[in-house]
């Protein structure tokens, strides 16, 4: 008897510790799931939504229910202007990043023309080496044949 009780309270416990959570809440009464990322209210009840900013758990002519609704149709209303400016920033930011590879692609661009260009410098420098040498030993020939002819 003392096992089966034993082993009863140390189940119940790893249940609660598994299903358990730290329990810090806003100033609303809620708090973000970390598991699915959703926003839901305890204030002494189990976990649940407010639809319209009423808590299904308590009556509607209740005066602190009614302000607490308010308070909560404003967190929502800061919450969409919150939304609606992080949309623009991301739109702006999503513009700058467009115009910065725009110019990543222009640059690139005249990277390669200058690779190019750089091409066609050794190609010509190559030449000039070619036309230098043969000039040198056209010389060498031509003095050789006016010594080899002048004695």
């Amino acid at each position: 008897m003392k096992k089966t009780i034993t082993l009863l309270i140390i189940f119940i416990s790893m249940f609660t510790v598994i299903y358990a959570h730290s329990g810090r809440t806003d100033s609303s009464g809620g708090h973000y799931d970390s598991s699915t990322g959703e926003y839901h209210y305890h204030h002494g009840y189990s976990a649940h939504q407010h639809p319209n900013g009423i808590c299904p758990y308590e009556t509607s002519s209740d005066n602190g229910n009614i302000e607490e609704a308010t308070t909560e149709l404003q967190v929502n209303l800061d919450g969409t202007s919150e939304i609606n400016n992080l949309k623009a920033e991301i739109e702006r930011l999503n513009e700058q990043i467009a115009a910065k590879q725009s110019s990543i692609g222009k640059q690139s661009n005249e990277i390669l023309e200058k690779n190019s260009e750089i091409e066609q410098l050794k190609n010509d420098k190559e030449t000039l080496h070619f036309v230098y040498w043969l000039v040198i030993i056209c010389m060498a020939i031509t003095i050789w044949n006016l010594i080899k002819y002048n004695k």
